[in-house]
């Protein structure tokens, strides 16, 4: 089955060489809503600011295929836009003179964590019902790992204040916890979906 999957993505190439407009207008209908929901999650970008971003996605796509640097996929279709939305979404925080932070560890195992992120990152604006979820999963949680989700996603402490709190000896300790606290969260997550 990831054969067949694998060999689909490999499809999107040869059409971007041959049918490039009808290609992207496809790709660009496919993957637009999901790249704007991520994009406002992951990095605060406003629908207007997604849209910009998934546009230069779009093109440095294309340009990859045309100049031949993206001869073979890797991985789907799907991850190589979203990558590429990634490094396009950084660059535009920067160019505009936005702060960008970025929990690399996180993004090593950014599978992993994508459902549980997805979660915390929209707190703000929760619906009642989503709310009464996400505290339902917290409560399973003990300390200290409770205590670092709800300071770090809802009360936007970061890392140094949190270690302060915790009485840790640094940022570094609870930027570590926090990533096994995440681990330990996205299970119950993953269980209840």
């Amino acid at each position: 089955m990831k054969e067949l999957r694998r060999h689909d993505d490999e499809v999107w190439i040869e059409r971007l060489r041959s049918q490039p407009d009808s290609t992207l207008k496809e790709l660009y209908k496919m993957f637009k809503g999901e790249f704007q929901q991520w994009s406002g999650d992951k990095f605060g970008l406003n629908v207007e600011e997604s849209l910009d971003v998934f546009q230069e996605t779009m093109l440095a796509l294309y340009q990859n295929v045309k100049t031949e640097k993206l001869s073979e996929l890797r991985s789907t279709i799907k991850t190589y836009i979203f990558a590429i939305g990634r490094n396009q979404a950084i660059n535009y925080l920067r160019k505009y003179g936005r702060d960008v932070q970025l929990d690399e560890e996180a993004y090593q195992n950014k599978s992993d964590h994508e459902v549980a992120l997805s979660y915390l990152n929209r707190s703000e604006g929760l619906e009642n019902e989503r709310v009464d979820k996400i505290k339902t999963l917290l409560s399973k949680l003990r300390d200290p790992c409770k205590t670092i989700i709800m300071a770090f996603y809802f009360h936007r402490l970061n890392m140094e204040q949190i270690a302060e709190q915790l009485n840790y000896s640094g940022a570094n300790v609870a930027k570590a916890q926090k990533y096994r606290c995440m681990s330990k969260f996205l299970g119950y997550i993953t269980k209840k979906q």
